[in-house]
């Protein structure tokens, strides 16, 4: 039996990582790369990189070291797009939105703002109509062809499936340039939790979303205290419900407030 993923254990044969950083590979799943085959080779442009400061740095480690290894292009289309530097400059844009924590109103306004200047034909992925290129699925839209509210809904279903991209396919890119130590702490952490503020981040461990967490802290810190030590835990207030149904709150928040905190 031929086992390639070095945390596997009892098996006749065991091909294990030979470098820190293709252990790593295995255990952050970057199935897309074949890691025994390419792991020194990113071990050599992970040390000849350099520190990454920038979201535009972050996206050029990502495609420069990992996914100029992936050898089925068409099979991870979505992410070998990163090669682009066209895809880089969209995607930082996104990872930046996520930094600013901005509304779906307020992303949706600037993706057909972007949309709209960039004209001609759009990458819309599975909501398109045309192919292009060596494409075989219909992954772009003619974008003056389309009216307002189909500009809108494009941007609506864009946006949510952008966001599971950047959970699904780039986070783990995250962890590991954090445990690689390649990668500024400050963006790191703005990266993974969408702050480098400590209480938020320990609010998002906790279980609350990011724009809920930093919410709570700018507007209802005296509600909220915070415990450190070896576990660290939060103390709400009960009256932390009565001001926000007086502060015409919306109701989810709310419930996740009293669902959280056990209220």
């Amino acid at each position: 039996m031929d086992v390639i993923d070095p945390t596997v254990r009892n098996v006749e044969v065991v091909r294990s990582a030979r470098t820190s950083v293709g252990y790593l590979a295995f255990t952050h799943n970057l199935y897309e790369i074949n890691i025994l085959e390419h792991e020194r080779d990113i071990d050599q442009d992970v040390r000849a990189f350099g520190r990454i400061t920038d979201i535009d740095g972050f996206l050029l480690f990502v495609a420069e070291v990992f996914i100029s290894k992936i050898d089925d292009n068409s099979k991870y289309f979505e992410i070998c797009r990163l090669q682009s530097g066209g895809a880089r400059a969209f995607y930082a844009m996104l990872l930046r939105w996520k930094l600013e924590h901005l509304p779906l109103s307020q992303m949706v306004d600037r993706f057909v703002a972007y949309w709209n200047e960039v004209g001609g034909t759009i990458f819309v992925g599975r909501w398109g109509d045309y192919t292009q290129d060596n494409d075989f699925f219909p992954r772009y839209v003619v974008w003056s062809d389309k009216s307002d509210a189909e500009k809108a809904n494009l941007a609506i279903v864009r946006i949510k499936d952008e966001q599971d991209f950047i959970e699904s396919a780039l986070s783990k890119y995250v962890d590991l340039a954090g445990d690689l130590d390649v990668i500024d702490e400050t963006l790191y952490l703005n990266l993974k939790y969408g702050t480098s503020d400590d209480l938020e981040i320990e609010l998002i461990r906790a279980g609350f979303n990011g724009v809920l967490a930093k919410h709570l802290l700018q507007n209802y810190s005296t509600f909220v205290e915070f415990f450190s030590g070896e576990h660290a835990e939060f103390l709400f207030h009960e009256g932390i419900l009565d001001e926000m149904r007086s502060n015409s709150e919306n109701e989810i928040s709310i419930f996740e407030v009293k669902l959280m905190a056990g209220l």
